[in-house]
């Protein structure tokens, strides 16, 4: 059986909420109201009547990146003297920055990090905009930010 997350245009149906509970394909599993069958994890299922059955919309499939190849295009573009103004503004060193291979990503108007796994490979892209909030670059995983000298020795 496949879980989906609720969302706030697909809520779930028991507690009306947008987070916390699934849809399976005969359950729903809510975590706030409860029913004679507990889950595992903390959460209760309602079975999805005849009358309640609906198309349970499936999230769409995660754009696939080369985020090594996007960071790498990226820093090529980027001009030192951006690096050491931004340096400035978020009281780093441009040396630290360089090392983090950050770099300007002109197409989503922000400052982009890459994420490595443990073995330093590049798994995705942390974006961080002018005003300072942070996104990751669609298609991205989550990863570790590993300075150059210390990413060499993995």
């Amino acid at each position: 059986m496949s879980w989906v997350r609720v969302t706030k245009s697909n809520p779930c149906s028991i507690c009306s909420r947008p987070d916390w509970c699934t849809v399976g394909d005969f359950f729903y599993c809510c975590m706030r109201v409860q029913s004679a069958q507990p889950c595992k994890n903390g959460g209760w299922l309602h079975p999805i009547s005849n009358t309640q059955k609906r198309d349970i919309p499936r999230p769409a499939p995660r754009p696939v990146i080369n985020s090594k190849q996007l960071i790498e295009d990226w820093s090529r573009a980027t001009r030192e003297e951006w690096l050491e103004r931004f340096s400035k503004q978020i009281g780093m060193t441009t040396q630290s920055l360089l090392a983090l291979n950050c770099c300007w990503a002109s197409p989503h108007s922000a400052w982009a990090f890459p994420m490595f796994q443990g073995n330093g490979q590049c798994v995705g892209i942390r974006l961080r905009s002018l005003s300072g909030a942070k996104w990751s670059v669609p298609g991205s995983h989550s990863g570790l930010f590993i300075p150059d000298y210390l990413r060499k020795s993995l």
